[in-house]
């Protein structure tokens, strides 16, 4: 039994992007992301740079990724509203919810982002 432990702490995992991720999210460094993997730091470095742009939508908290979520919400409302709107016969209580959640998208998108972001908004 002792023998069949040794060996599972010497089995390396295997590094996906969702794994880094987690680590990396909950604030784990490369070094601890390497030993709890049974790797290199080098090889945990490595994948992280390979993978960046996988990795990045995941670990990213910026008030620029939550704006983007935002917008995209705003804007599958509003498409539903209008879609709504194209048919003859439409029942208001279809239109109050989601002109609620595109105008709560929205503002939630304006404060999201940056003043000199804001500024060239309101000028378009």
């Amino acid at each position: 039994m002792i023998e069949s432990l040794e060996k599972l702490s010497e089995t390396k995992v295997k590094l996906s992007v969702p794994l880094i991720a987690s680590f990396i999210t909950k604030r784990y460094r490369q070094s601890d992301i390497a030993r709890a993997c049974n790797v290199s730091d080098q090889a945990v470095s490595s994948y992280i740079k390979k993978h960046y742009e996988e990795l990045l939508p995941l670990v990213d908290t910026s008030d620029g990724l939550s704006a983007m979520m935002s917008k995209h919400i705003a804007t599958k409302a509003k498409e539903r509203i209008d879609n709504i709107l194209t048919v003859d016969t439409f029942n208001k209580k279809d239109l109050v919810p989601l002109n609620i959640v595109a105008g709560t998208q929205i503002d939630k998108y304006r404060l999201f982002l940056t003043s000199p972001q804001r500024t060239s908004l309101l000028v378009q």
